[in-house]
C-alpha cells in the first residue's frame, strides 16, 4: 500500500510539473506565502534507505538549489518574525519563504547555516530539548539499520510477542510503520520503556546515535548569537502531545521555551508541534500554545499563508520538502498550492 501511494503520488507531481498545470493553482492557493519544512541536511551516501527516514533529508547542494531558485524567482525569503509582522498587517512586497528545520539535528550547523550565512539569509530552527540534553535516542536510525540488515525481527514487549519478517525491502518498510507506532502511541516515560523493550534483543545502546546526529548546547549558543537564526521551541522530549494531559502538554511546552532562553539568551517566540499531523494535535494543544504567548506555532500540516491565517497563529500549516525530484517545476509545485490544495479537498486555509 505504501509503495502504491508513493508511486500514485510521484506520478501526479510529474503529471502537474509537465503540463505546468500547477500554475493554475498559484492565484487561489498560493497564499501570501509558504513556510517551508526540512529536518536534515546530509551528502548522499549511496547507501539503501528506508523511505521515512530518507525523505526528511535532503542534501546541501538541494538546499542551496532552492536557495538560489527562490531568490532567482523574486520570492522574499523571511524570518518567522517577518511572517508574524505580515499576518499582523505589515503588507507584504512580494511572495515569500520561510525556511525552518526540525529538531536541531548538528547537520543544520555544519550544513545549512553556512548556506544562509552565504546568501545573507534568516531560517529557523525548532529545538526539543532532549536533542542537546542527550536524554533521548535517535532510534529511528537505529531501527532503520536493524532493519535493513536483518531477515527477521522479534521482540518481547508489554508480555507479548511480536515478530516481523524482513526479507524484502517492502516487509522492511512495513516493519518500520508497525514499530514506530508501537513507539510513538504513548508518553514520554513509556515510550522510553517500551524502546529498552524492543531493542533489548539487539544488546547495543541505541542512545548513542543521538550524540552522533543532534547539536549540542554549544553549537545552539553560536546559532544563538547569529541574528538571521530564529531558534524555536519544540517541547521539551519531543512527544506526541495528544497523548498526554493537560498539564503535561503545557509542561512540555513552558518547560522547552523557558529553558532554551535561558540556556541561549534570547526570547524564544515560535513552536512547532512535534510530528504535527491531525493524528498528534489538535484544538486542545492549539489552545494551550496560544495561551503561552507564542507569535506563531506550526505544525507540519499542508499549506501556504493566507491573510485569514492571523486569527490561527497557533496553527500555521507547512510545506514539507523532500529531494524526490529536481529542477524548477517542482520547486514552483511546493510552492503554488498544488499539493495541499489537492490533500486537503481543496480547503485554502488550512488550521485544523
Amino acid at each position: 500500500m505504501l509503495k502504491e501511494r508513493q508511486f500514485f503520488t510521484g506520478l501526479l507531481c510529474d503529471l502537474l510539473i509537465v503540463s505546468k498545470a500547477y500554475r493554475l493553482f498559484r492565484r487561489i492557493y498560493g497564499g501570501m506565502g509558504s513556510i517551508l519544512m526540512f529536518h536534515r541536511v546530509v551528502p548522499e551516501t549511496g547507501r539503501q534507505r528506508l523511505f521515512d527516514n530518507r525523505s526528511s533529508e535532503v542534501t546541501p547542494r538541494f538546499l542551496e538549489s532552492a536557495v538560489r531558485h527562490y531568490l532567482k524567482a523574486g520570492y522574499a525569503v523571511v524570518s518567522l518574525d517577518d511572517v508574524y509582522e505580515m499576518m499582523a498587517g505589515k503588507q507584504p512586497v512580494r511572495r515569500f519563504v520561510c525556511f525552518t528545520f526540525d529538531d536541531g539535528y548538528r547537520d543544520n550547523f555544519t550544513w545549512a547555516w553556512p548556506i544562509f550565512r552565504k546568501y545573507d539569509l534568516p531560517f529557523a530552527i525548532y529545538v526539543p530539548l532532549c536533542f542537546p540534553d542527550r536524554s533521548c535516542g535517535a532510534w529511528w536510525y537505529f531501527l532503520e539499520e536493524i532493519l535493513l540488515t536483518s531477515d527477521h525481527v522479534a521482540f518481547e514487549l508489554d508480555g507479548r510477542h511480536f515478530a516481523f519478517g524482513c526479507s524484502q525491502y517492502r516487509e522492511k518498510e512495513e516493519a518500520f510503520g508497525k514499530i514506530r507506532g508501537l513507539i510513538t502511541d504513548c508518553g514520554p516515560e513509556r515510550c522510553s520503556e517500551r524502546l529498552g523493550q524492543i531493542f533489548a534483543p539487539y544488546q547495543a545502546d541505541w542512545h548513542r546515535r543521538i550524540g552522533e546526529t543532534a547539536m549540542s548546547w554549544d553549537q545552539l549558543r553560536q546559532l544563538g548569537r547569529d541574528s538571521r537564526v530564529t531558534i524555536g521551541a519544540h517541547t521539551v522530549n519531543h512527544p506526541a502531545l495528544n497523548r498526554l494531559s493537560p498539564g503535561a502538554v503545557r509542561k512540555e511546552v513552558v518547560r522547552s521555551k523557558e529553558r532554551l532562553e535561558s540556556r541561549i539568551g534570547r526570547p524564544v517566540e515560535h513552536f512547532a508541534y512535534p510530528f504535527g499531523t491531525r493524528a498528534e494535535v489538535g484544538e486542545r494543544e492549539f489552545e494551550i500554545v496560544r495561551s503561552c504567548g507564542f507569535k506563531t506555532a506550526t505544525t507540519t500540516r499542508s499549506g501556504n499563508i493566507f491573510m485569514a491565517h492571523r486569527h490561527h497563529r497557533e496553527c500555521l500549516p507547512r510545506i514539507a520538502f523532500s529531494e524526490k525530484r529536481q529542477g524548477r517545476g517542482y520547486l514552483e509545485l511546493l510552492t503554488s498550492g498544488a499539493i495541499p490544495a489537492l490533500k486537503n479537498r481543496f480547503q485554502r486555509v488550512i488550521t485544523l
